[in-house]
């Protein structure tokens, strides 16, 4: 069940938005709790930078077989993070689009400069004049008349 202290609520609205159900409205500036739509998930109690809401369960004391006292209303216990962390988690991070670069580098840029690297490697590993040549686009850089140089007196 929750509890709302309407003299901390200040009316932000961070808990209008986080919860999942639409179980929290702000009427008059100040938060209002709708239990028929509540499924008691604790969002709202998490968002509240005010602390202005709680978690309660009714706990019934030890002896209620014996005497039959009215339950009591005990705050619970919600594990929450400090109002810095917490604000922290709630604002966009760049993790997620990071994590996606990483994975396409890794499937699809990563195999094309490996096979672009094995290709450069394997054309300067063949040697010779005419494997250089290939490379540049030239079909027939070894022939011998490429470096023919004129005799003396032949005219």
């Amino acid at each position: 069940m929750i509890q709302i202290d309407e003299q901390l609520c200040t009316g932000c609205g961070t808990c209008v938005d986080v919860c999942p159900r639409g179980a929290i409205s702000l009427d008059g500036g100040v938060a209002t709790w709708l239990a028929d739509r509540c499924n008691d998930c604790g969002a709202c109690v998490d968002a509240c930078p005010q602390r202005a809401i709680l978690l309660v369960e009714t706990v019934a004391p030890r002896t209620e077989t014996l005497t039959k006292r009215p339950a009591v209303r005990v705050p619970a216990q919600v594990a929450t993070a400090p109002p810095a962390l917490s604000a922290t988690r709630r604002s966009p991070s760049l993790w997620p689009l990071m994590g996606a670069f990483l994975r396409w580098a890794g499937t699809e840029l990563a195999p094309r400069l490996a096979d672009l690297a094995l290709e450069v490697w394997s054309r300067r590993t063949a040697g010779g004049e005419l494997s250089r040549a290939q490379g540049l686009g030239i079909a027939f850089a070894s022939r011998p008349w490429r470096h023919r140089h004129r005799q003396r007196g032949r005219q």
